[in-house]
C-alpha cells in the first residue's frame, strides 16, 4: 500500500460541499423528528460522505473526476433519493401484528440456532487450516480457503448474519437473561474478526443500531461514535494483521508517521471505490472497456446461487466480481453499487434501478417502524444496510447475501403466518383486548 509523500492534497471544491450535505443529513434527523439509520440517510451519509474522503487524495490514484463521472454518479444519487422520498407519500398505519413476548421468544430461538452452523463452519475452517486466517503466514490465502472456497461457505455467511440480525433485536429489545446473548453476539463479532472477513461484522454492529433505534428509540451521538470507533479500531487491526507483518506493512509507507499507518487502510478501502468507478466509466466512454454486459453483472448472485456465476462470467469473456481487468490495480477492486448497473444498461439502467431501490427501502423502513410486521423488520435492516455500503459495492449480486436474505425472508414469512394465527385466536378469546390497526 502506498500513500502521497503529502498525507492530504484535497480537493476542497469537493470535500467542503460533502461535508456541509453531509451535517445537514444527520441533523435533519434531529431536527425533523427522523431516524438517523433510515435507508436514504445511510445511502447519503455513504455516498457523499465518502466521495469527500475518496477527495482528501491521500493517494495518487484518486484522481479527479471526468465530467462522464459526475454525471452518472449525480443521476444515480437523485434518482435514490426521488424514489426514497416518494415512499413518504405512501400512507401506512400503525399497527402491531406480533406481541412482544411472543417476538421475543422467537427471535431468541431463532439467534441460538443460527450459532450452530456458524461456530460449526469456523470448528470446519479451524480443522482444515489449523489456525484463524488472520495468524497464518498468508492470511489472504487463508482467508479465501476458509471462507470462500470451502463446503461450508455458505453456512458460513448466511448464519453469521442471521446471527446478527436476531441477535441485535434480542439485544435491544432487552429483558432478563439479556446478557446472556450479549456474550453469545459479541463472541460471534470476534471470531468472524478473526477469520478476516468485516463486512457480515459492520452489518452486525449496523443491525444493532437499526434495532436499537426501532424498538427503544435514538441512539445518542456519543454512543454511535463509540461504536463507529469500535469498528474502525477491529477494522485496522485485522487489515494489518492480513497483510502478514504489520513492522514490514508499516516500513513500507513512505511516510514516518503513526498516523500514515492508521488511517491508510480505511482511506484505501473507501477511496478505491471512487477512483476506480472514474476509470471504469471514462474507459467505457473512451470505447476501451466493457460492453455491455446484458443483465449479467447485476444479477451474477442468482448464478452464484447455482455455482455458475463466475463461470458463466467468464465464459462471455467479462470480468468477473473482482473486476479483474476494469479496476486501476488489481489488489484495490471495488466500485460501488453504480458499476453493475451501468456496465448492464448505461445511465438508463442506473437512474430506473436508483430510484425502484430507494422507494422500496424507505418502505420497508417505514413499515418496520409503524407495523412491526416480522417480514418488514427482517427485511427492512439489511436493504437499509445495502444502502449504506452501496458506495462499496451492490450487495444483490453477491450469491452469499442472496442465500442470506432468502432464509431470512423464509424465516419472517414463518413468523408472519405464526403472529396472524396467534392474532386471530386472541381476538376470538378476548375481543375486547384487540389492538386497534390505527
Amino acid at each position: 500500500m502506498i500513500l502521497s509523500t503529502s498525507l492530504f492534497q484535497p480537493i476542497w471544491s469537493v470535500v467542503i460541499p460533502a461535508i456541509l450535505i453531509c451535517v445537514l443529513v444527520a441533523g435533519s434527523a434531529t431536527l425533523l423528528g427522523g431516524q438517523i439509520f433510515a435507508p436514504w440517510r445511510m445511502f447519503l451519509l455513504s455516498n457523499v460522505g465518502g466521495l469527500g474522503i475518496a477527495f482528501l487524495r491521500m493517494h495518487p490514484m484518486m484522481t479527479p473526476w471526468a465530467a462522464e463521472t459526475w454525471i452518472v454518479w449525480l443521476l444515480a444519487i437523485l434518482s435514490y433519493s426521488v424514489g426514497a422520498w416518494s415512499a413518504q407519500l405512501v400512507p401506512i398505519p400503525k399497527a402491531n401484528l406480533i406481541t412482544s413476548a411472543q417476538s421475543a421468544n422467537a427471535d431468541r430461538r431463532i439467534f441460538i440456532a443460527s450459532c450452530i452452523p456458524f461456530f460449526i463452519a469456523v470448528a470446519g475452517g479451524l480443522l482444515t487450516l489449523g489456525t484463524f486466517p488472520v495468524f497464518a503466514k498468508e492470511p489472504e490465502v487463508a482467508r479465501a480457503s476458509f471462507a470462500f472456497y470451502a463446503p461450508w461457505s455458505g453456512w458460513f455467511f448466511s448464519s453469521s448474519m442471521l446471527v446478527y440480525l436476531f441477535g441485535a433485536r434480542v439485544i435491544a429489545k432487552g429483558g432478563r437473561g439479556v446478557w446472556i446473548h450479549h456474550v453469545l453476539f459479541w463472541s460471534v463479532v470476534l471470531l468472524q474478526m478473526l477469520t478476516g472477513i468485516r463486512t457480515p461484522v459492520l452489518f452486525g454492529f449496523f443491525c444493532l443500531a437499526y434495532q436499537w433505534e426501532i424498538h427503544r428509540g435514538r441512539i445518542p451521538i456519543l454512543k454511535i461514535a463509540a461504536g463507529v470507533f469500535l469498528f474502525l479500531v477491529l477494522f485496522i487491526a485485522v487489515a494489518l494483521l492480513r497483510q502478514g507483518d504489520a513492522m514490514n506493512f508499516a516500513r513500507e509507507i513512505p511516510i514516518s508517521t503513526v498516523a500514515a499507518v492508521i488511517v491508510g487502510p480505511p482511506y484505501i478501502y473507501i477511496a478505491n471505490n471512487f477512483w476506480n468507478l472514474d476509470h471504469g466509466i471514462t474507459q467505457i466512454a473512451m470505447g476501451l472497456g466493457h460492453p455491455s454486459t446484458w443483465g449479467l453483472s447485476s444479477t451474477q448472485g442468482i448464478w452464484d446461487m447455482f455455482g455458475v456465476g463466475m463461470e458463466l462470467t467468464r465464459s462471455f469473456g467479462f470480468d468477473t466480481i473482482y473486476n479483474e481487468r476494469s479496476s486501476k490495480e488489481t489488489s484495490l477492486n471495488t466500485f460501488g453499487f453504480i458499476w453493475p448497473l451501468f456496465k448492464d444498461g448505461g445511465i438508463p439502467f442506473v437512474t430506473i434501478v436508483s430510484l425502484i431501490w430507494g422507494g422500496v427501502a424507505e418502505l420497508l423502513h417505514k413499515m418496520a417502524q409503524r407495523l412491526k410486521h416480522p417480514t418488514a423488520l427482517t427485511l427492512s435492516p439489511f436493504v437499509a444496510f445495502a444502502s449504506l455500503l452501496s458506495f462499496f459495492m451492490f450487495h444483490f449480486f453477491v450469491g452469499a447475501f442472496l442465500v442470506f436474505m432468502l432464509i431470512a425472508l423464509l424465516i419472517a414469512m414463518a413468523q408472519g403466518v405464526r403472529s396472524s394465527k396467534s392474532a386471530t385466536a386472541t381476538r376470538a378469546v378476548h375481543p375486547e383486548e384487540s389492538p386497534s390497526p390505527l
